[in-house]
């Protein structure tokens, strides 16, 4: 299956209207250059950071747009961290703000000028009960969440059906397509070992999970749990390359606290170091969490930068 991708058209979707109608999809950074100069990503990090566009966290986004995306991909607009506004086909390489075939190519526009060329095969929207995405404004997305993309456009648009398996070519499951009466079948192997290593994979690199384990004691910085099975060595800044797993860029965390952390819909002041929720989640059954301190042992430092650029990409995600 082709590489798909969910990008933001601006905050709450704002820019989708324009997107669609230009046949585009754009990213709203560094607007007034082009972004192929840049040989490194954090050649682009520090290119934000001396334009005052916060703490350089888009060049996660701006470095795969560029040298990542491939034409024939498929790019998902997303509405927030629960919602789907078009899929459709990149037909172009990246352009930056002056090419002649952007249609985004204005001396008078302020944003959205780097843009790639987007065929929209569907423009209808869905919504999901929960969050399915992460905040970075771009974001490669598993064949996971693109079943439970295809899956939902296929339950509420049926006519879509043809145009779904030609961007997403993988059969549903029987019980969630066309119903099959061949019933359930079971395994013939064991796939216990399959899901003891990805429980492994998802604690990360066992290296950065021991020093983590040491250095808060084998306890959830957050819950307090010591289960040390259901603890997991999550990134403060998320994980890009080995220069990520220093031990001062991570914390002890249960599994589900560090679920709500990815998605950015738990954050941790890094002035207070006290736990936030985001609203989607303030009334559940985490909503105790809330004010929460960091269990940090006296003496043990954690990277105040890292802090700091997390929590901003928390703030993010209350506006999205």
């Amino acid at each position: 299956m082709r590489t798909a991708w969910k990008i933001s058209p601006g905050k709450r979707a704002r820019f989708w209207n324009e997107c669609k109608e230009r046949s585009c999809i754009a990213i709203d950074w560094l607007n007034n250059s082009g972004l192929r100069k840049f040989k490194q990503r954090d050649a682009i990090k520090e290119a934000l950071i001396v334009n005052g566009e916060g703490l350089g966290g888009g060049a996660r986004s701006l470095w795969p747009f560029v040298h990542e995306i491939a034409k024939g991909d498929i790019i998902i607009a997303n509405k927030g961290l629960n919602g789907v506004v078009g899929i459709g086909v990149v037909t172009s390489e990246y352009l930056p703000p002056e090419h002649p075939r952007n249609p985004n190519k204005d001396p008078m526009r302020e944003g959205f000028c780097q843009t790639r060329l987007v065929n929209w095969r569907i423009t209808e929207r869905v919504a999901f009960d929960t969050p399915i995405f992460n905040q970075p404004t771009l974001q490669r997305l598993t064949s996971e969440k693109c079943g439970m993309i295809k899956k939902a456009y296929w339950n509420k648009f049926p006519d879509l059906r043809p145009v779904l398996d030609e961007l997403f070519p993988v059969r549903l499951p029987d019980d969630e397509g066309d119903n099959d009466e061949s019933g359930y079948h079971p395994e013939d192997q064991d796939l216990r070992r399959t899901v003891e290593r990805q429980i492994k994979e998802r604690r990360g690199q066992q290296n950065f999970r021991t020093a983590l384990r040491d250095r808060f004691n084998d306890q959830c910085v957050i819950t307090g749990c010591r289960i040390v099975d259901i603890l997991e060595a999550a990134h403060i800044c998320p994980y890009r390359g080995t220069k990520d797993n220093k031990p001062e860029n991570g914390l002890l965390l249960r599994a589900d606290i560090h679920t709500l952390f990815d998605l950015n819909l738990l954050g941790i002041n890094h002035q207070t170091l006290k736990v936030e929720l985001h609203p989607n989640i303030s009334g559940s059954e985490y909503g105790d969490l809330n004010g929460q301190r960091l269990r940090i042992p006296k003496g043990m430092r954690v990277s105040a930068e890292a802090l700091k650029e997390r929590y901003g990409l928390f703030k993010d995600a209350l506006g999205s």
